[in-house]
């Protein structure tokens, strides 16, 4: 998640109707409709929407401060490989003078900004899938990791997403209560005698949760790849299957067995595997508690406006029964 300071600078520049003088610079390189650039929201990243010729296409823009290039390079290097695989993700658009990846000065900043077609299909909620969705979800998790196995671990120039978790809390540790560091320290330890041979450990997609999936009659296709890095696969299968397992389904209950049927379908599961999936329930939300560690660098009684306040006590909310569950581990 981007820093709130960062957010509310954006927002700042939205007016009326999604329309902002920001996201028209950060579009201008890619031909576009006139005034159809409006905002959608921001996250890790600003998302725009805009038209082309009448087609919607999607604009990320990832703050200099970041994001390096060559990060969102590796990151459009794994989309083109499994394409290639026939593996159906996201693509990019190149700019007017053909380039996918562009720096554009604001008065916020540089940004490096990316165009990605609108993927056809709709998005679907965990309540409306069948048992047999479950196992075509499944499927498609184990295809992705399938044609991510073939491409090479350093095509990704970043950290892990795990690694990367421990580091901030190291870095933010006067926020972080004491049996909190306690237990991250002892979840770590367990996933450090973890194999990281091919069949548990490679290139993951980071979040490949429903709300980063497009559901049509022939394919389910997968976007925002922004968090990819290495890791141990079963942190996407428990990040994917984090609202199921949280509403109170097990691995034994028939849409989570599905799904992993699903995904056997694909590529290899190891049974022992599963008996880490907990530990991987939890790390999936230690990297997002570390990502708010980054994210909340103000202050609620700092905040300018009723949606910003309400949002950091939200999260700080999210955070500390976070930090009473990881003390526990």
């Amino acid at each position: 998640m981007m820093p709130l300071s960062q957010i509310r600078a954006f927002d700042r520049t939205i007016t009326e109707g999604g329309r902002s003088a920001v996201a028209d610079l950060l579009a201008a390189p890619w031909s576009h409709d006139p005034g159809s650039v409006r905002f959608f929201r921001t996250s890790a990243n600003v998302v725009l929407t805009l038209t082309s010729n009448g087609e919607r296409a999607f604009l990320r823009a990832a703050s200099a401060c970041e994001r390096t290039p060559q990060t969102i390079e590796g990151e459009l290097r794994m989309l083109d490989a499994l394409t290639a695989r026939g593996v159906p993700v996201v693509s990019a658009i190149p700019s007017d003078r053909g380039s996918r990846i562009e720096t554009v000065d604001t008065p916020l900043g540089p940004f490096h900004v990316v165009l990605f077609a609108a993927l056809p299909g709709t998005i679907r909620d965990a309540e409306t899938l069948s048992v047999p969705d479950y196992r075509r979800w499944g499927g498609a998790v184990g295809r992705i990791h399938a044609g991510l196995a073939a491409i090479p671990s350093d095509a990704v120039a970043r950290p892990p997403s795990w690694q990367r978790a421990f580091d901030i809390l190291e870095t933010h540790r006067e926020r972080v209560p004491e049996d909190t560091k306690i237990g991250a320290a002892r979840l770590r330890a367990r996933l450090e005698r973890l194999p990281r041979t091919p069949a548990w450990y490679g290139l993951l997609h980071g979040d490949l949760e429903l709300d980063n999936l497009t559901w049509d009659d022939d394919a389910i296709r997968a976007l925002d790849f922004d968090g990819a890095s290495c890791g141990w696969y079963l942190l996407d299968v428990a990040k994917a299957l984090a609202d199921p397992l949280d509403s109170g389904l097990s691995t034994t209950d028939a849409p989570i067995a599905a799904f992993l049927d699903g995904y056997r379908d694909q590529r290899p599961l190891p049974d022992t595997s599963m008996a880490s999936l907990p530990d991987f329930r939890l790390l999936a939300r230690l990297i997002d508690y570390a990502s708010l560690l980054h994210a909340v660098d103000m202050p609620e009684d700092d905040a300018d406006v009723d949606w910003l306040r309400a949002l950091i006590a939200r999260l700080n909310t999210w955070m500390r029964s976070f930090e009473a569950e990881l003390a526990t581990a």
